[in-house]
């Protein structure tokens, strides 16, 4: 594969895909997996040979390619068709500097190197190098075990004994010291993604912000960074109604246990500058402290400056906020303005056995951020509707099965409509792979369930990678092996331009979509008229008690909206027969639910 990557790429490849050409549009979206994601740029360079991106995501290394993408087309769009080029070049850097963009902080250093040599070695090389990395704890805990042995009487054999149980014992303290003291003390991470003292090149969050700059706007050492408001206005003069390029990153609210999409965040939000500091460039940190929304707020009892609004936040600290996978990337720390006890008392007043709260205040918390992937991995969903306008590309890197060849064809598209549709079954024969799955499942579920469901696997491009030597935590990948996945990619943009059918997706979408509405539509007509919801809902409009901002004219005018969509039910009657048998399956079901 690697010597069949096609890297000849010129602008024109890239040229006549701008708004006003009124190109084939599509959405992309990536998912997560840290040096996998070595995978993408390649894909991203075939699909914007025909494609011109209106919506891009990811999570963690998907947010970062999803970054790269939106800044490529932000050149474009903006009438600079060499963005993808840039793109391309500062990917190629990638597999000469992959490992040195992981620097740990100094206190760390010890546990990265040991991690870094010992985990691809499974037990053998934790045993070889625990010992090398710490050698100074080492050397103590061999000293006192062994010397301790021999001053009481044990001997030659007697000594070795000590000296290993002192190994033993020096080891697991010091590294039981790392885990409980100088990780928390970082940022729950070992790597900031700032260049440490001493480096001689960048680090990862330094050159992906540096790589950001370039690709949009030819220059890493713009003078302002690209934000989300660059994204929408696009090579337009004035702010559009819609946005020209919509990228979203997914990040994971640790503390208040929910995923969140990037750059929208709850009003409330602050950052403290010398913590974030730790995290961001210097050109960055200039820029949030020179916007209006860093200004205190007189409201507010925290002086600390606001979290960014979405058009002025950079989109640098939305693909580091998604990528901060946990212990490799410390978190990313903001303050919160919790206001759920305050409410709490406020709305139990003179209810029966009302819950003790002495102080509802307003209080200041602290929030961190950490791998998007933990609560959404492949947020497939991110742009959907019930009817695609477009079509939403997804990008899935895979395990490789056993069953597969590891020389031959690793990238699969859906064709017919059951391509796609059945689960990896993955062997689980040890402790390790047994833990693995607990961890997984409840993350990935959603995920794996959207990605194989009925008139949504078509668009899904599937990379088998070999876990054991390829992407992943495998930061010292050989040149050789991440040009190779580089190629993958590529192969991977190729399938989905050569192969994809829109036409045959957006049948298959109106199935979806028409088995639901029948079903839905039913029952609202059902609740609406036979169980009387309607006639209530019409008499009760005079005595609401929440929301009375809504006029009693706009309160009627709602009922009989919705009255007419309950009687729309009569267009789907008769009910179109064996549904089950001959409409796309697993089925997909309609319902509110929280937006991230």
């Amino acid at each position: 594969m690697a010597e069949q990557l096609r890297d000849d790429y010129a602008a024109d490849h890239f040229a006549g895909k701008r708004a006003a050409d009124n190109p084939p549009e599509c959405d992309l979206v990536m998912k997560g997996g840290i040096t996998s994601g070595i995978v993408y740029p390649y894909a991203i360079m075939e699909l914007a040979g025909k494609y011109r991106f209106r919506s891009i995501g990811g999570t963690s290394a998907g947010a970062i390619a999803a970054a790269f993408t939106a800044a490529a087309e932000y050149a474009r769009q903006s009438g600079d068709d060499a963005g993808f080029l840039r793109l391309k070049a500062r990917a190629e850097q990638l597999p000469s500097i992959m490992l040195s963009l992981f620097q740990p902080s100094r206190p760390l250093a010890g546990l990265m190197n040991f991690l870094l040599r010992a985990l691809p070695g499974g037990v053998g090389g934790v045993i070889l190098w625990a010992p090398l990395s710490f050698w100074l704890s080492s050397l103590i805990g061999i000293g006192l075990g062994g010397g301790l042995l021999w001053w009481l009487g044990g001997g030659w054999a007697g000594s070795a004994l000590g000296a290993l149980v002192g190994l033993i014992i020096a080891l697991a303290v010091r590294i039981g010291l790392m885990v409980k003291s100088d990780i928390p003390k970082n940022g729950f991470g070992i790597c900031t993604g700032l260049r440490q003292p001493g480096a001689k090149g960048p680090a990862l969050t330094d050159w992906i912000y540096e790589s950001l700059q370039e690709i949009a706007f030819g220059d890493a050492k713009a003078a302002r960074p690209l934000t989300f408001g660059d994204l929408w206005s696009a090579g337009q003069a004035a702010r559009p109604v819609s946005p020209v390029i919509e990228l979203r990153a997914a990040t994971t609210d640790l503390s208040m246990g929910r995923p969140r999409s990037l750059p929208e965040l709850d009003e409330g939000f602050r950052f403290e500058p010398p913590a974030w500091a730790r995290l961001f460039p210097a050109p960055v940190m200039t820029y949030l402290l020179g916007l209006d929304s860093s200004t205190v707020d007189p409201a507010s009892d925290d002086n600390l400056p606001k979290f960014p609004g979405p058009d002025d936040l950079p989109v640098i600290i939305a693909v580091r906020m998604s990528l901060s996978f946990p212990f490799l990337f410390t978190t990313v720390p903001t303050r919160f303005r919790d206001i759920g006890l305050y409410m709490m008392a406020k709305d139990q007043e003179g209810t029966i056995d009302p819950i003790d709260i002495p102080d509802p205040k307003i209080r200041i918390r602290d929030v961190l951020f950490t791998d998007g992937g933990l609560t959404s991995n492949f947020p497939i969903t991110f742009f959907d509707s019930l009817l695609p306008r477009r079509p939403t590309f997804a990008l899935s890197l895979d395990n490789l099965d056993p069953g597969m060849k590891p020389d031959k064809g690793r990238v699969y598209l859906p064709h017919g409509a059951a391509g796609g549709a059945f689960w990896a079954i993955d062997a689980i024969k040890d402790l390790g792979a047994f833990i693995g799955a607990i961890m997984q499942v409840p993350r990935g579920w959603q995920d794996q369930m959207m990605s194989t469901m009925g008139a949504q696997r078509e668009r899904v491009a599937r990379v088998y990678l070999d876990p054991a030597t390829e992407g992943g935590l495998n930061l010292g990948m050989p040149a050789a092996l991440s040009r190779k996945l580089m190629g993958y990619g590529q192969v991977a943009g190729r399938k989905i331009v050569a192969e994809f059918d829109f036409d045959e997706h957006r049948w298959r979408r109106a199935l979806v979509a028409y088995e639901k509405l029948e079903r839905e539509i039913e029952i609202a007509h059902q609740t609406w008229d036979e169980a009387g919801y309607g006639a209530w809902f019409e008499e009760y409009l005079p005595d609401v008690e929440s929301y009375r901002e809504v006029t009693l004219e706009q309160r009627h005018k709602i009922h009989a909206r919705l009255g007419a969509l309950a009687a729309t039910a009569k267009t789907f009657d008769p009910p179109i027969p064996g549904k089950d048998k001959h409409f796309p399956r697993p089925p997909g079901s309609l319902r509110i639910a929280p937006k991230i």
